[in-house]
């Protein structure tokens, strides 16, 4: 994979431990020096650096994949304790925890390398809003115990990847969820202000660095929005929205690339007003789960929070569709679904039925995963995968030449096959 061996096997500051490579990885973007993106990911970086230089792995693959696999593990048991918080019941916690974790859409977040970005920044997400919740509950040194660890956790994720900002939108949505019963405004004002100054933070470092790096470019063939005019490129993000939450419950056909022009931008055709449809029913079903369950309510806003980064809605980002943005908000649709399914289950008393259903369900995602996983093998089976389910891509047909003459390389893309 292109992006792991730019990232990691020609990135000189991440190949030996040193005062002055960390000094290069804080005051430098994350592609330096080989490009800049508008992208500043120093957390991420170092995290590379411990791979390469502390553990040794150097161009070896299973190290990383494995620091990957740990982070993928310790964001099950969050979404676990979320479920668990949010249910006040183990079995559809269990439920959520279980089916999300083997989901083969994370498969690009979890078994690429440089999907750890994603994994860094969901377990701040998750685990700032657990911490949150305890701190908000808590009095004296032990708030400021777990505000502290907010704070902490807010820092490390927006230094791994910008999305995680979502942190302070998702507090805010729990609290104005539950208001009522709740009514924390003071632990929610120190609860903002310890993600509100990491943040600030980021911002500062991320402007001074980017304003030195120069300008930075949005290819037209990664992202065809950014040569769309606004109502067109803001239907195509809800087309793309739908594809998006079509793919969670539907992950038969994936790829790692969805550039120019595998997504036609939004013409009023039949698709685009399925799409579009499919959507209006998916905001009217929020709006029937404030009515029935503000836990689905909770559930739907977070996936929609966590979505809206990538989603192309408030600004052109570096691509117009990626199976790795689904990372956190999956964890909300298939709440809603899970919640769904439990609740339907307790009313005609099916409780032992649901967890065999959920079984099963959770046995397909796995046997989807796994044959996923063998596609990030090497570039050749990639390159292969990502043709057969993109084939109108602009990357796919400038691939496919290539293919059947370049070498393969697999030092950094070789998978473990069972760490999603």
């Amino acid at each position: 994979m292109l992006d792991n061996d730019a990232l990691i096997s020609r990135d000189p500051r991440i190949h030996a431990a040193t005062w002055d490579n960390i000094k290069l990885i804080i005051t430098h973007s994350y592609w330096w020096p080989y490009g800049e993106a508008g992208i500043y990911r120093p957390f991420t970086t170092l995290t590379y650096l411990f791979n390469y230089a502390i553990l040794e792995n150097q161009e070896q693959p299973a190290g990383y994949h494995w620091i990957n696999f740990l982070l993928h593990f310790g964001n099950v048991l969050l979404v676990y304790l979320l479920g668990l918080k949010l249910m006040q019941d183990s079995r559809p916690a269990a439920a959520l925890a279980g089916l999300w974790s083997v989901h083969p859409v994370l498969t690009e977040s979890v078994t690429n390398i440089v999907g750890r970005a994603d994994l860094l920044a969901g377990m701040a997400v998750v685990g700032g809003l657990l911490l949150y919740l305890k701190g908000a509950e808590s009095e004296g040194r032990r708030r400021l115990m777990w505000f502290a660890g907010l704070f902490g956790a807010a820092l490390v994720g927006m230094f791994s990847k910008e999305s995680a900002a979502t942190l302070l939108g998702v507090v805010v949505l729990y609290e104005l969820t539950w208001w009522k019963e709740r009514r924390k405004a003071k632990e929610l004002a120190w609860g903002c202000a310890a993600i509100v100054l990491p943040f600030l933070a980021m911002w500062a470092q991320r402007t001074a660095v980017l304003a030195a790096a120069g300008h930075s470019e949005l290819p037209f063939t990664d992202n065809p929005l950014v040569g769309a005019d606004f109502w067109t490129g803001r239907l195509t993000a809800v087309k793309v929205m739908a594809r998006s939450l079509g793919l969670i419950g539907w992950p038969g056909r994936l790829s790692s690339d969805y550039s120019y022009r595998q997504i036609p931008l939004a013409s009023g055709t039949l698709e685009d007003w399925f799409s579009w449809l499919a959507m209006a029913a998916a905001a009217a079903g929020v709006v029937l789960f404030l009515r029935w369950s503000r836990t689905g309510f909770f559930l739907a806003c977070f996936a929609f929070i966590t979505y809206l980064p990538t989603s192309n809605w408030l600004f052109p980002i570096g691509t117009i569709m990626a199976e790795r943005f689904l990372y956190l908000p999956s964890i909300g649709v298939m709440g809603c679904v899970v919640l769904a399914g439990h609740a339907a289950a307790r009313h005609y008393h099916a409780l032992r039925l649901a967890v065999i259903a959920a079984g099963i369900v959770a046995a397909c995602l796995a046997v989807r995963t796994w044959a996923r996983n063998r596609d990030w093998r090497d570039d050749l089976s990639m390159g292969n995968a990502t043709i057969a389910a993109s084939p109108n891509s602009f990357k796919s047909t400038r691939t496919a030449p290539w293919l059947s003459t370049g070498p393969t390389k697999t030092a950094l893309s070789l998978t473990l096959p069972s760490l999603n």
